[in-house]
This record gives C-alpha cells, structure tokens and sequence, in this order.
C-alpha cells in the first residue's frame, strides 16, 4: 500500500513539472520586461531620489546680470523681437518705469536701464543669443498692455510699442532646447546632465525627449538617448532650457 502512495505521488509531481516546463516559453524574460518599462512613458521615472529644489540660475552678465528660475508664472511665455533702434519700455502697475532696453546700431550693443539683478525666463541680449523671453498672462488679459513678470513682480508692456509672440507653456517647451537636471535624469544617462535634448512631444506634465547630436562641443561623441519624463511640478521647471550654438 505504502509503494502505490509513493507511485503515485511520483506521478503527480512528473505531471506539475511537465506542466511548468510548458509553460515556461510563454514567460516573459526579465530583460524583455525591462525594455518594455523603458519604452513605457508611465514607467520612465528619475534615476535617483533626489529632490529639485526650486532655485535660480545666472545666465548672462554684461550690462546686466539675467537670471532664469524654476518657479513658472503666468499662462506662457512671451518672445519680444527687436530691429535696430526698437525699445522696449516695462512698466510697473501704476505706469512707473521698471527699465526699457534699445537695439542700437552694429546688432550686438544694447543700451539698457533695468534692475542690476534681472529675473525673468530668458534675457541674453548678445549678437546671436539674443533672446528676451518673460513669462506672461494671456495676450487678451489686458486689451492695451501685455502682463509679463520680472524679478518676481507684475509688470506690463504696451503692446502697440512692441513686436511680440506669445506662446502657451506646452508650445514654448516643444520649441526650446533643454538640459536635465541631476535630480531628473533620464535612466541610462548617468552623469551626462550637460547632454541637450529636442522636445519630441508633449504629454501633460510629461515630455519626450531625444538627445541632440550637432550641439556643444563638436569633439564630444554625444550618447544617443531618448525616453519621457516630467517637465514639472507644483508650478515648478523640473528642466533646464538652453541654447545650441
């Protein structure tokens, strides 16, 4: 009686590994799965726990000192471009004067009376990085005054004085070249936060983003890399913006 038990319970064991060895084709392999979270926009997540904190960065300093922040403000941005001899004059609330700069002549020599420390999204006024880019309310916020921020404030400029874009922050992030920083990484980026990336799409509070390979030092092999992750938080940048010259 005790050997047909034990015959038995042979016979039950063979069949539940034959039945486990069946199946295990139609496994998937632990590689397979990681590739698959890798290309999963819910799954891409920062390679470390570390916090951003919001802060502000130098990003010019000739005539001024221009600072670009985390903190967003307004519903956008607004671009303001300039020809020779335009001025651009930014008012505080009650029409005082905040500064004003003029494109004078020979394209790279600005006069400008602003605040010594300037804060705003990007102001590099210098011969090709030219640039002067402010958050800002909506265009039709104000029917004779474009409501930008600077140094923290709210200011205005008259928008018959001025030639001017104004994009909404999803459109402004696709249009920009970016850096990571340390505490948003891509995974497989390592330490290479001085990589730029193009925006490819835009997803809410997420966007992907793919290395670029004719920007920076042209001596530097540029690791291919692309994948999402976030672009911000609690109306905080979780990116850099940047330039390629």
């Amino acid at each position: 009686m005790r050997k047909a038990f034990l015959f038995l319970t042979g016979l039950v064991l063979l069949n539940a590994c034959t039945s486990s060895e069946k199946k295990a084709p139609g496994k998937a392999d632990s590689t397979d799965v990681k590739d698959s979270l890798r290309s999963s926009k819910t799954a891409s997540v920062p390679v470390n726990n570390q916090k951003c904190e919001p802060g502000e960065r130098l990003i010019f300093e000739k005539d001024l000192k221009s600072y670009t922040e985390d903190k967003m403000r307004g519903s956008g941005v607004v671009s303001f471009e300039m020809d020779v001899h335009d001025r651009l004059d930014i008012f505080y609330p009650d029409g005082s004067t905040f500064g004003f700069m003029v494109y004078n002549e020979g394209g790279d020599f600005y006069t400008i009376e602003m605040p010594q420390k300037l804060v705003a999204r990007w102001v590099t006024p210098s011969g090709d990085f030219t640039k002067i880019d402010f958050d800002a309310e909506a265009v039709e916020t104000d029917k004779d005054y474009l409501i930008i921020y600077a140094n923290k404030e709210r200011l205005k400029v008259k928008k018959a004085d001025v030639k001017f874009t104004f994009s909404k922050w999803e459109d402004y992030i696709s249009s920009q070249i970016i850096t990571l920083k340390d505490c948003n990484l891509l995974e497989g980026a390592g330490q290479h936060s001085d990589m730029y990336f193009d925006v490819t799409e835009v997803d809410g509070d997420r966007i992907k983003v793919k290395s670029v390979k004719d920007c920076g030092d042209p001596g530097v092999e540029v690791k291919p890399l692309e994948g999402w992750l976030t672009w911000k938080k609690d109306g905080n940048l979780l990116v850099d913006f940047d330039y390629c010259d």
